[in-house]
């Protein structure tokens, strides 16, 4: 069934999304949907499928707005006593702060979710309202561009964690 229908659900995701990778991603959660709802499809599944594909997109495009919301609300939030401050943790270089602003923001949330708050994947994925498998996908890819981005790669650790390159992913 995938390979029937995934050409479709790639180009349904192209023509409604940001971008390439954000459609491969709703690929990837249509298919998620098929698989754990495959009593549910029905002999000319095409319809259903893009039906499924609809409200991932959708979903997608909600989620978006609504982190960009939330991130201006945390800010807001006292974090141990004093008012938490915009921006990156002390001791960041200039060079993986652009090369994190290059990533799209979900990239960017994933790597800030595992690097910066100190999450797991199981953690990190339950933030994202995604599924372990998918985020843990998602945070490869993440860390494969930020290591393009990083061309030469910084070899300075990312707060106590192991420097990100390509070798590393």
């Amino acid at each position: 069934m995938y390979d029937a229908y995934a050409g479709v659900v790639l180009v349904y995701g192209l023509r409604r999304l940001a971008s390439r990778e954000d459609a491969e991603d709703a690929v990837i959660d249509v298919f998620t949907v098929i698989w754990r709802r495959l009593e549910d499809v029905p002999d000319q599944p095409l319809p259903w499928i893009l039906g499924v594909a609809r409200r991932v997109v959708a979903t997608q495009l909600r989620s978006e707005r609504s982190r960009s919301f939330l991130v201006e609300k945390l800010m807001k939030i006292s974090v141990g006593g004093r008012e938490a401050q915009p921006g990156p943790a002390p001791g960041i270089s200039g060079d993986v702060l652009r090369a994190l602003q290059e990533l799209r923001e979900w990239e960017r949330e994933a790597l800030l979710l595992i690097h910066w708050e100190g999450l797991s994947n199981r953690e990190a994925a339950r933030v994202m309202e995604c599924a372990v498998p998918l985020f843990t996908l998602r945070v490869h890819r993440a860390r494969r561009r930020l290591a393009r981005a990083l061309d030469p790669p910084v070899t300075t650790p990312l707060l106590g964690h192991e420097a990100i390159s390509e070798e590393g992913t």
